[in-house]
């Protein structure tokens, strides 16, 4: 048994009602917080990232992306360090030390809907959202910068000095 220090009321609060995954589409959104995670095999680390919708209808509602850093499956950490270079690109910071360098900074999400029924492992599962991609608000990320190209000449490469 728990003792309660004061009174709770219920008809004081509202309860929390259940979230219908958000439709397919483009929404506007942030990284709010991120902190390293053991895997639950506890062979690797995982970067959790909790991302916030910031506009419409479903603003305030709250996504997860999961970034296999530090595991034993080189394909994992390849995908890994691939959403991570999309999202650095969405936010416009192209080199990071600490993810905290992403937060707050507005980028687009792309959702799906992954469909309700057994999961890889034959859990039975709700449906739920999934991230598909970042860009950035403007449509699409920036490019990693190049060194400067020479200026362009009419004369072919073997006359010019």
């Amino acid at each position: 048994m728990v003792q309660l220090s004061t009174m709770f009321d219920a008809e004081a609060i509202e309860p929390n009602s259940s979230y219908e995954p958000i439709p397919p589409g483009d929404y506007p959104a942030q990284i709010i917080n991120s902190e390293w995670r053991d895997t639950k095999s506890g062979s690797g680390r995982y970067i959790w990232m909790e991302i916030e919708i910031t506009d419409g209808q479903y603003r305030g509602r709250k996504l997860f992306e999961r970034l296999n850093i530090e595991n034993s499956n080189p394909t994992a950490v390849d995908i890994a360090f691939r959403t991570m270079s999309s999202i650095s690109r969405a936010c416009g910071v192209l080199k990071i030390k600490e993810t905290e360098q992403l937060y707050f900074k507005e980028f687009t999400i792309s959702l799906k809907v992954r469909p309700a029924g057994p999961d890889k492992n034959g859990i039975d599962r709700d449906a739920q959202n999934e991230i598909k991609g970042y860009k950035s608000l403007r449509g699409s990320a920036p490019a990693a910068s190049a060194p400067s190209a020479p200026a362009a000449s009419s004369a072919p490469p073997w006359r010019r000095s």
